[in-house]
Order: structure tokens, then C-alpha cells, then sequence
């Protein structure tokens, strides 16, 4: 470093800054490290100082370091490497690496450009030019660090609301009856399809498998009301088209235009050996007996889904079945059905069924889950996947 850039480092060229930078400086030489962190520090920052790229190294791992200036030709090891490693600790934070090269060694400065450097300044050091350089880091930086912040409260708020929509929806004693198998699958962090389950006080076994509008949050949002709807009327003991009369009034009432919820509710009354069904919008059901189906129609959507029709022209009726041969009955949403592969092949139902009559009611929900799985292969699921079977009596 000559004479001027001395007398430079003695009277700082800016006033130091309000805000402060933790910077790493690596330099093989003293004279040029102390000097550099003289104006450092006369500019209001603070400053970790190491002799190579190992010393740097162990420095970035034990203090959270904000810029590194990183000389290039240094004994032990060098800069390019330190950079390479340093990068290769930040993972998703980002921490700049400005290196000090001569000017005589521009493919040094190419070298560790490529090493992940972001930025080089020509030795010797023109300190107002680093120091302009370290503000533009440091409006970077106080980005970062306000991303950051938001993206934790972000990540918090989403664990309370997952939370909160576990406790509300998932922990319900009817989702454990033993008559009941359910998976519902997300294809976010929150899923618009919901399997609710119930005993009424005369001990019918209620279900519901819905799914509403959109993906994610808002279409997780508006299954919640639904699912207090739900519950509140079975305690009441009411049929299963009476509670969809009721959960399609709501949801006209509360939801903007646009949103509905297909959904499909079972009553399996184990006394009588009967099955009530009200399907509105679900891509249709299966009566799985001794390895074959039976009535195949039967359990197919015959109406819209919630929250289309006013109440004057809402239909509650339902489809009622005699199910004491016993087996089993199995709703699936359309994200298993229109699960699509790398080639653009949607599962579709005939594949469900397949799974489902060659399966043993044991292991059929999780076979089918496995399957869809294997269809879509290295492709992302664009819907909710959602299963629900019932055993009959």
C-alpha cells in the first residue's frame, strides 16, 4: 500500500456509517490488514482479521459474518479456495465475498469470480471505492435481513395455522373409528381436501370427503366453517342431505363468489345395514364386495358441489343402499384421479378401481396411494390427494 493510500486509511474519506457491517478481512500481509482495518473501523464497522484462508474459514464458522474481503495469493490456503467454502457454508443466507487481486493477476480475479466471489477490487485498495462498494453490500444486506425476519414470521404463522387446522379438522375422535380408513395428501403446506368423520348419538357412522376450490391456504380456509357446520348437525342427528342443505346455505352466505367445495357424505347405519349418500361434485364412489364391484352408478356425483346453488334450488335428496352382503366403500377426490405423469397421462379411475379389486381391504388405501405415487414418478402433484373407505357391516 503506498504513501497516499496511508494517508487515506488515517482520514477517512466518509463519515462512519450509523448502521454496522461484520467483516471478515483475509490478508496474508499485516502492514495491509492493519491498515485496512483501521478505515474499517473509522467507518463504523467491525472487523474479524485472518492471515489465510484456513484462519478465515474457522472465523466465518464462529461469528456471523456480513462481507468478507478475501486476498487471492495467501500461504496455506489461498483465496479462491476459501472462497469455494465459504459459499459453499451459507447455504440460503447470503454473505458477499469481495476479493483483493493485483492488477498484474486479473485471472485471479476470473478464478474466484468463477469460486463464487461477487465482487473484486485491484490491489492497492482505493479505500473510497471499498467503501462505496461496502454501502451497496450494506443496502443489500439490510434486505437480506429484513427477508429473512419476514420469511421466519412467515414460518411461524404458517406453524399456527397448520396447528390450529390439525386441531380443528384432524383430531377428531370420528376420524379413529375402526370402520374408517382416510389419507389426505396436500400438494402444498395446506390441503383444500378434508375427510371429517363422526357417530351420531343414535350411533350412525357419518363421513365426509370434500374438497374445496384452489389449493393452499385460502382453499384450506374455507373448508374450516364447513367443518364446524358439520359436526354441529350431527350432534343433532340429522341426515346426511340435511347437513349438506345446511353446509351449502353457509358457504352461499360467507364464501365470495366463485368458491364451492365438492364433497361427499356418507351415513352407514350398522343396525338397519344401510347406506345414505349425498354426492355433490366427487368423481364418483366404489362398492367393493369379495373382489368385485357392485352398483357401479350408485354412488356417482348426481348433484353440484356446495355452495353454487341458493337454497331454493338446492336438492338434498340422497341415494339409499342396502349394504348387509358387507364390503367396503371407497370415495376418491379428483386429485387422484387426474394425478398426470411425465407424458401427460392423467391415473384416472379406471386405475383406481384396479388397485382397489386387487388389493385386500386391509392394505387398499395405501396400495392405491402407492400406486398414484409410481404414476406420477419424478412429476409434482398439482391437487390434493385424498382417499376415504368405509366397512360396511
Amino acid at each position: 500500500m503506498d504513501l497516499v493510500h496511508v494517508r487515506d486509511a488515517l482520514q477517512p474519506v466518509t463519515a462512519p456509517s450509523a448502521a454496522s457491517l461484520q467483516i471478515l478481512l483475509v490478508d496474508d500481509s499485516q502492514a495491509d490488514r492493519s491498515l485496512l482495518a483501521a478505515f474499517l473501523i473509522s467507518q463504523g464497522h467491525r472487523v474479524q482479521c485472518a492471515g489465510n484462508g484456513e484462519e478465515a474459514l474457522s472465523l466465518f464458522d464462529e461469528r456471523r459474518i456480513d462481507v468478507v474481503l478475501m486476498d487471492v495469493m495467501m500461504p496455506v490456503m489461498d483465496g479462491i479456495e476459501a472462497t469455494r467454502r465459504i459459499k459453499a457454508r451459507c447455504r440460503q443466507r447470503w454473505v458477499p465475498v469481495l476479493l483483493l487481486s493485483a492488477l498484474s493477476a486479473s485471472n485471479d480475479a476470473v478464478r474466484g469470480l468463477e469460486a463464487g466471489a461477487d465482487d473484486y477490487l485491484a490491489k492497492p485498495v482505493h479505500l473510497q471505492l471499498l467503501a462505496m462498494k461496502l454501502r451497496a453490500f450494506q443496502r443489500v444486506a439490510e434486505t437480506t435481513r429484513a427477508l429473512a425476519q419476514r420469511r421466519d414470521e412467515v414460518e411461524a404463522e404458517t406453524a399456527m395455522a397448520i396447528a390450529l387446522m390439525e386441531g380443528m379438522v384432524q383430531r377428531q375422535q370420528g376420524l379413529q373409528d375402526p370402520a374408517l380408513t382416510w389419507v389426505v395428501e396436500p400438494s402444498s403446506r395446506f390441503s383444500g381436501d378434508l375427510v371429517a368423520a363422526a357417530r351420531t348419538p343414535s350411533q350412525r357412522l357419518v363421513a365426509m370427503l370434500a374438497d374445496a376450490t384452489g389449493h393452499g391456504l385460502p382453499a384450506a380456509i374455507s373448508l374450516l366453517p364447513m367443518v364446524q357446520v358439520f359436526y354441529g348437525m350431527l350432534r343433532k342427528d340429522l341426515g346426511v342431505g340435511e347437513v349438506a342443505a345446511e353446509m351449502n346455505r353457509r358457504l352461499k352466505e360467507y364464501a365470495p363468489p366463485g368458491i364451492c367445495m365438492a364433497a361427499v357424505l356418507v351415513a352407514l347405519d350398522p343396525v338397519r345395514g344401510q347406506v345414505e349418500v349425498w354426492n355433490g361434485g366427487i368423481p364418483g364412489g366404489l362398492w367393493i364386495c369379495g373382489g368385485r364391484e357392485l352398483l357401479t352408478d350408485a354412488l356417482a356425483s348426481r348433484h353440484l358441489p356446495l355452495g353454487i346453488l341458493p337454497d331454493a334450488r338446492f336438492d338434498d335428496g340422497c341415494t339409499r343402499l342396502d349394504v348387509r352382503s358387507g364390503g367396503h366403500l371407497v370415495f376418491v377426490s379428483d386429485g387422484v384421479i387426474e394425478a398426470v405423469d411425465a407424458l401427460g397421462t392423467a391415473f384416472g379411475m379406471e386405475r383406481v378401481r384396479t388397485q382397489l379389486l386387487g388389493s385386500d381391504p386391509a392394505d387398499a388405501i395405501p396400495c392405491t396411494l402407492r400406486a398414484v405415487h409410481s404414476h406420477l414418478g419424478d412429476s409434482p402433484a398439482h391437487d390434493d390427494i385424498s382417499m376415504m373407505m368405509l366397512g360396511l357391516p
